[in-house]
């Protein structure tokens, strides 16, 4: 038996003259428990391969393959196909950033359609790892397969391209659009070089992807058509791609055909701080994503009020953000296309993004009014330090409260405000009188602000009860009451 390396987990096999593929699990080797090892692994691995000549809409076909053997060598463990495959994984190219070929991209396509088509049969979050480009075909290893071989920590699972190209939370979202998350942000990386979120510390990185809070290509490729602009931002939001026009998924498919044989130029002089440092990209999303979220509420505003005069519209434009473009109002709401759950989770985290403009479009009517008011009074004064004191002046409380004393960030020179221990104590749905889904929650969670003396941070602990209905626009909080709140300390 011949073992002969590559730079990835695959490896080519040969034995009593037979090719194979050996899979690399980093598992060390004992008697026991390979066996155990090829007991429980018992989903298959999947191929899909191209069909050359066949148009839309089935232009590739795919097949099973089953795990071979168990195998020994050198001590480690490794897994065989009774096939030979070979190529770069998903992973190589977005470490090395290597133009992709029209096969490749080809490759690409067919999955983006494959996970549309056949979700189910493969992995909820895709690792880049674990994904092999063979000329005319993929090979994807099963999330069972991934499990195992994440013991071996330099090239498992939980490896830094698993995290970059994945959303945090799986189980939340149909497997489609975790997946077409997992390749968007895989092809975003392949044409700019760049994750759409650059923050290096793993808990923000998770945030940024729960908010949205992308860098958006256009900062790279401002070359590129508003559809497909439109596509990265709804498809890394976990959004349906809705662009306007007569654009679909097919046209975003045919793009990636087209791509050119080298990456485009991309752009450096769009970032007029160009200090990489989390700092700096942590101030320049702030300013960024601040705008489009004034931006979107004047567009709410002016769909909602059309009596406002020019001049009092013109007021609360200059008041926000000196200058801004209003264009043409979208009837979608922040809780659109969300489901209750992640309206409700998403209600609470905006209390760590200052983000009043979600609570306000999650419940109905004047309901939780008072929280709205708070976070904008709190949102409005730290535009205006920002403004003022050129930085960014807003830190999360749980932020805050997970560093160590000595760096933490001096209160009063900085905004702190936040939730933390969130946790889903019941959920119970039914239906009313009128036939109508009523899911009813009751939740736990602590709301910190800093102590009068400024010499630490004060929580007080609440229980809700929150009711939410479906509308034709999402669903949305019709009933929200305040069960208990006590003092806790940090």
């Amino acid at each position: 038996m011949q073992l002969i390396q590559s730079h990835n987990l695959f490896h080519r096999l040969e034995h009593n003259g037979e090719t194979k593929t050996a899979i690399d699990t980093g598992i060390q080797a004992s008697g026991p428990g390979m066996t155990r090892l090829k007991d429980k692994l018992s989903q298959n691995a999947l191929v899909i391969s191209l069909l050359q000549g066949k148009e839309e809409p089935e232009d590739f076909q795919y097949r099973k393959i089953p795990l071979d053997q168990v195998l020994s060598f050198d001590g480690t463990i490794y897994l065989t196909l009774n096939e030979y495959f070979t190529g770069n994984t998903l992973q190589d190219y977005l470490d090395y950033q290597d133009p992709i070929s029209s096969d490749e991209a080809k490759l690409i396509v067919s999955l983006f359609k494959f996970s549309r088509r056949h979700s189910d049969l493969l992995p909820e979050q895709l690792n880049p790892q674990h994904i092999l480009l063979d000329g005319e075909r993929l090979l994807i290893l099963p999330a069972q397969w991934s499990r195992a071989i994440s013991t071996n920590e330099n090239i498992g699972s939980l490896s830094k391209g698993f995290e970059q190209v994945n959303y945090p939370d799986n189980g939340m979202y149909k497997s489609f659009r975790l997946q077409h998350f997992a390749l968007a942000s895989s092809l975003y990386r392949i044409l700019t070089g760049q994750w759409p979120v650059r923050e290096e510390n793993l808990e923000l990185k998770r945030r940024f992807k729960r908010k949205g809070l992308i860098t958006p290509i256009e900062y790279y490729l401002p070359g590129l058509e508003d559809w497909v602009l439109q596509w990265f931002d709804h498809t890394l939001s976990l959004r349906d791609f809705a662009p306007r026009g007569n654009k679909t998924d097919d046209d975003i498919y045919e793009w990636i055909l087209n791509l050119p044989s080298q990456p485009p130029e991309i752009s450096t002089g769009k970032h007029p701080d160009s200090r990489d440092t989390e700092m700096a990209e942590s101030e320049r999303l702030a300013r960024y994503f601040r705008r489009m979220r004034i931006e979107r509420r004047l567009q709410h505003m002016k769909a909602r009020a059309p009596m406002l005069t020019f001049a009092g519209l013109v007021a609360i434009v200059l008041l926000a953000v000196g200058i801004t473009v209003v264009r043409n109002a979208t009837r979608d709401l922040a809780v659109t296309g969300l489901s209750p759950d992640e309206v409700v989770r998403e209600y609470y985290e905006s209390y760590n993004s200052l983000d009043h403009g979600f609570l306000e479009e999650a419940a109905r009517g004047k309901i939780g009014r008072s929280r709205v008011n708070r976070l904008a009074n709190l949102y409005a004064v730290s535009m205006v330090r920002e403004g003022t004191e050129l930085r960014s002046v807003f830190v999360p409380a749980d932020e805050w409260l997970n560093k160590d004393p000595e760096v933490r960030e001096p209160l009063g020179d900085f905004m702190v405000f936040g939730m933390t221990d969130f946790e889903l104590l019941e959920r119970d749905e039914y239906r009313d009188a009128d036939g109508e889904t009523i899911i009813e929650y009751r939740v736990e969670y602590i709301v910190w602000d800093p102590r009068e003396d400024m010499q630490g941070l004060q929580g007080v602990q609440n229980t809700d009860e929150l009711k939410l209905r479906e509308f034709p626009r999402g669903w949305q909080i019709t009933e929200l009451r305040q069960l208990s709140e006590k003092s806790v300390q940090p």
